[in-house]
């Protein structure tokens, strides 16, 4: 598949599409708005853009149809592309040198579409630039019902305006071109990547008329806007910009430089691409949010907080990780956090236990405990609703936290098929554990702060009986590392890379130093690849090589062989660990860190996307992943401050 470029705002609005224009996904668009953390519109879908000169039309762009049909085919006319600071494409037709190129408004919902023409072949030439505009929920798809179902149109004075519903309205301001109105219906344009993902593919959508530019000798060139406004939105939309392509490059580098004015870290291609990623997921509304990855997902409490460290703390963005805290902290309820709270779902086991290490992390970062005792007090009614056996939750006699819900999925690993978890890992799953411990600790530590010591005696004896037990309980001596989960009459011996979390946690210690180097030479053996971790070891009857096909394929091989990168992360900073950061291991780690840059490199990604088919190495799932991301840039940081990073 031809790679992807994506342009983030700060309201989860995006831009984007394959390198070569073709829009293949529902997802794929010229102007994304953001409305809040959970409704991202698909606002202007693509541009049409051609040049006539002497009577001969070039076509520039290119669609794909009902039956896999592709016209036109400029495609083929791009002589290069890149996205060193935003993405620009290159062309010639007829001696005509032309650059087009794309940049968001990070606080709009915004994008300017640039075209510059060098034009020394003395050849009169026109140019033309047709928007293709929908309104739609990114997860949907639009088609139309003839003539009366196209948005009004409005213009005057270098602008046009369109009334998509009774809250929406697109502008387009344009300088110095002509605009012709001329309202059409194009019919079934195809995304196969959605029907190769068991979805609908065919949507309609509407033209609104023609942009003109006379492109005159020499050097030329004109820019159009495309701002969304939501006048339910409580977000200001600033005014134009007045340079849009030098605002947004002096914000890349401030960024940057920020970031290692700030911190003790080389700079390193690596690292400026971790560091421009991170901050695409960190939104802002009336309240800060963390979008869990691009293009699709939204607002979700494990990926907040298992992204915590490495979105908001590295970065040094205190004051939002204050305010996630302190919102996230309302949300629990019966022990439990939501993982996505906008619909309510309190499906997740883990999210409470990484919010608690978050708020952990926070405190080492920043030593400060100010307004937010409130969730201290939600960690310790999470305690007590957990061990008073609500949400199906028991703790066993050995400290073990025990999920009776054998019919949902609570962990990470949370694919479902025919209404029931892929994988179940009801009764004891072994991070569940190692978070479990972590919770009891840092809640211990965070009562001593505020000199709160009711229930220290039972949370200390918890504890205790946790540690003393784990290793009894889940060492597989015969596989060489930890059992994935135990029930009273089971131990599933898979190895999977969710033992990892007991070594890679701050309280790492419920196993022993031989047993955890242990641990990573059978996980280096059976999962370690170049850009992940593999979800379970290849011997294994269960393992699946290949994630693909419709939803029910991918659910299956979800979490029973797909490679994660986040796990990259996971490992690279338990080996860190494990070995006393010496400096054997940080040359390990370092020059894991390179062959991943390199993969990256020779692939052209732009992103730290979720996953990996090991078929084909080619990434897969959502493009632009939060904690993929998160992890790559924890593991840069710890690796350059050598061990001496509290965080």
């Amino acid at each position: 598949m031809n790679k992807e470029f994506l342009l983030v705002n700060k309201l989860g609005g995006f831009a984007s599409s394959q390198f070569n224009l073709v829009n293949t996904r529902k997802y794929h668009g010229l102007l994304i708005a953001g409305w809040d953390p959970e409704q991202r519109w698909n606002i202007v879908n693509r541009i049409d853009d051609s040049m006539e000169v002497a009577g001969k039309t070039t076509e520039l762009s290119s669609n794909i149809y009902q039956g896999n049909v592709i016209y036109p085919q400029g495609e083929q006319l791009i002589k290069s592309s890149n996205q060193e600071i935003y993405p620009s494409w290159f062309y010639e037709v007829s001696g005509i040198q032309i650059q087009k190129s794309l940049v968001i408004d990070k606080n709009a919902n915004r994008v300017y579409l640039k075209y510059t023409f060098h034009n020394f072949s003395g050849s009169v030439a026109k140019f033309r630039v047709t928007p293709l505009i929908t309104c739609r929920s990114i997860h949907e798809l639009k088609r139309f019902d003839k003539q009366k179902d196209l948005y009004p149109l409005y213009f005057s004075n270098n602008q046009v305006n369109l009334k998509l519903s009774a809250e929406q309205l697109l502008k387009i301001e344009y300088l110095p071109c002509e605009f012709q109105p001329a309202p059409d219906i194009y019919y079934n344009f195809y995304y196969p990547e959605e029907a190769l993902r068991g979805y609908d593919a065919l949507e309609d959508l509407q033209k609104i008329g023609d942009f003109t530019f006379q492109i005159p000798a020499g050097k030329s060139s004109f820019t159009l806007s495309f701002t969304a406004e939501n006048i339910a939105s409580k977000v200001a939309i600033p005014e134009q910009l007045a340079d849009p392509f030098l605002t947004f490059s002096l914000s890349q580098q401030r960024l940057l430089a920020h970031f290692y004015s700030s911190n003790q870290i080389s700079e390193s291609q690596l690292t400026n691409l971790a560091v421009l990623r991170a901050a695409e997921f960190l939104v802002q509304f009336e309240q800060p949010a963390i979008i869990a990855g691009y293009h699709w997902f939204g607002e979700w409490g494990r990926d907040t907080f298992l992204g915590f460290k490495g979105i908001l703390l590295i970065p040094q963005k205190f004051l939002e990780a204050k305010q996630l805290l302190i919102k996230w902290g309302k949300w629990i309820k019966d022990g439990l956090l939501p993982n996505r709270p906008f619909y309510q779902d309190y499906h997740s086991l883990d999210a409470i236990f990484w919010y608690a290490i978050a708020f952990w992390e926070y405190y080492q970062a920043t030593g400060s405990l100010v307004d937010l005792e409130f969730c201290v007090t939600q960690l310790e009614n999470a305690y007590l609703a957990i061990t008073a056996g609500q949400a199906n939750l028991t703790v066993a006699r050995e400290g073990f936290l025990v999920d009776h819900l054998y019919t949902e999925a609570r962990t990470w690993m949370d694919a479902k098929h025919q209404g029931l978890p892929v994988i179940d890992r009801s009764g004891q799953a072994v991070e569940i554990q190692a978070l479990w411990y972590n919770f009891l600790k840092i809640l211990e530590q965070f009562k001593l702060k505020i000199n709160d010591r009711t229930h220290l005696q039972e949370i200390k004896k918890i504890q205790l009986n946790l540690k003393r037990n784990f290793s009894k309980q889940f060492w597989n001596e015969k596989q060489n590392c930890l059992f994935d989960v135990i029930r009273s009459d089971f131990q599933d011996n898979s190895i999977r890379p969710n033992q990892l979390f007991v070594l890679y946690l701050p309280f790492s210690d419920l196993v022993s130093v031989r047993a955890a180097k242990r641990i990573l030479f059978t996980i280096e053996h059976k999962l370690l690849t170049k850009v992940g971790l593999r979800t379970l070891a290849k011997a294994d009857p269960l393992y699946q090589a290949s994630y693909s096909g419709d939803e029910i394929q991918r659910n299956l091989a979800y979490h029973n062989g797909t490679i994660w990168l986040f796990f990259l992360g996971i490992y690279l900073i338990a080996y860190l660990k494990v070995h006393n950061f010496s400096k054997q291991a940080q040359l390990m780690v370092t020059k894991r860190l390179d062959d991943l840059h390199k993969f990256i490199q020779s692939e052209k990604l732009q992103t730290f996307p979720e996953i990996f088919t090991e078929t084909t190495w080619q990434s897969a799932g959502c493009i632009s992943q939060a904690w993929s991301t998160a992890l790559i840039l924890e593991v840069i940081a710890l690796v350059n401050y050598a061990g001496g990073y509290k965080l």
